[in-house]
């Protein structure tokens, strides 16, 4: 069995879509094609890569990156197409009619993500959430499957074709060779994942900033990610408290669990936007998948799953002072520290784990055979 992932938008290494989705098909014993925006075509862990061209300007992408997809979509003769951007509906549409079997895999709640874009013009906004939402709806009957990151998304599309397949972690996935035991830690903070101002890029560094002056220690954030928009860079790097942040850039899955391998805390201060409220994002899990405490925003669903594994704190992601005394009294308190990171530990093991999602992607392909 041959199943085509399809982005204009992500990048050949995403982790849902690479790490998790592709290698699962990979381990099920099927051959996969992952058309991605990538430098080369290049095969990784058995997957084939194919690249597209990276176009970073958003209406442009809209026509000319659907067209590039669906032109390498078409020479694969898949039995199973998996698209991943909301852009790529129309190229779902056509594949459909031309008989393929289809599935929309939706990362985001994109009805809310439209009204906090930056490339779309504020008076703009509603008017393109609204058609993303007559577009979703009108295209859904054409599609063989959907595949929703969260029970949220999963609720707005029909339950007869519709499958949750979350965000969890691969169980030990970012173990490193080289972590510390928590005790011989440094006092390294971490944020890995996009760097954006309503993911709260100012907010950890003034709360660093913060609480490094608090304590007198050498607090650093260790960051990792790109800048979306790259202008963002220029302007975060005026912040007070710059001085503590190692910037890192873009990293691969062994960089990452090195790096989370040596960090005390691991942040995750997304503004409370209709999107981000009931979101599930990677990091939360993956940061308890490494036995991190977790230092994130008081959204009530955040607050319900960190309170219920007691494995971090929530703050005001929006008031850098209660981040920076939630990691003051992280930083004073290292035994309830690491018994966090501990817990969280044990719940991506009992809980929120990747592989029974994997499973149910997996029965999914296999129904359409």
């Amino acid at each position: 069995m041959k199943i085509v992932h399809m982005t204009s938008v992500h990048h050949a290494y995403d982790t849902r879509i690479l790490h998790r989705q592709c290698l699962a098909a990979i381990d099920a014993g099927m051959k996969v094609i992952l058309i991605a925006p990538h430098r080369h075509d290049e095969h990784y862990k058995g997957v084939h890569i194919k690249s597209v061209q990276q176009i970073d300007n958003p209406r442009r992408r809209l026509l000319v990156g659907a067209i590039n997809v669906l032109k390498l979509a078409l020479r694969e003769r898949g039995d199973v197409y998996q698209f991943h951007d909301p852009e790529l509906i129309p190229v779902g549409v056509v594949l459909s009619l031309l008989g393929k079997k289809v599935i929309y895999d939706v990362h985001e709640e994109y009805t809310k993500d439209f009204l906090t874009k930056e490339w779309i013009p504020r008076k703009l906004r509603r008017p393109a959430s609204l058609a993303i939402s007559l577009l979703e709806k009108a295209a859904q009957g054409f599609f063989s499957g959907i595949v929703a990151a969260t029970p949220t998304i999963a609720n707005q599309f029909p339950p007869s074709k519709t499958i949750t397949v979350q965000n969890f972690p691969k169980k030990s996935e970012l173990s490193s060779m080289t972590s510390l035991p928590y005790s011989e830690r440094g006092y390294k903070i971490i944020y890995i994942g996009n760097i954006t101002e309503i993911r709260g890029i100012r907010e950890m560094v003034t709360s660093v900033n913060y609480a490094s002056n608090k304590l007198a220690a050498p607090l650093s954030l260790e960051l990792g990610g790109s800048f979306s928009p790259l202008e963002l860079r220029e302007a975060v790097l005026r912040i007070p408290g710059w001085h503590n942040v190692n910037y890192w850039g873009f990293l691969n899955r062994d960089e990452v669990a090195e790096i989370m391998g040596t960090a005390r805390i691991g942040l995750l201060l997304f503004h409370p936007t209709p999107n981000h409220l009931e979101a599930l994002p990677n990091k939360l899990f993956e940061y308890m998948s490494v036995g991190i405490p977790i230092i994130a925003s008081n959204f009530p669903l955040w607050t319900k799953i960190i309170n219920e594994t007691r494995c971090g704190l929530v703050v005001n992601p929006k008031i850098p002072q209660e981040t920076a005394e939630a990691i003051e009294y992280l930083i004073n308190n290292q035994k309830e520290a690491e018994a966090m990171g501990y817990r969280g530990q044990e719940a991506v093991e009992n809980i929120y784990s990747w592989e029974p999602q994997a499973q149910k992607l997996i029965a999914l392909y296999r129904s359409m055979q």
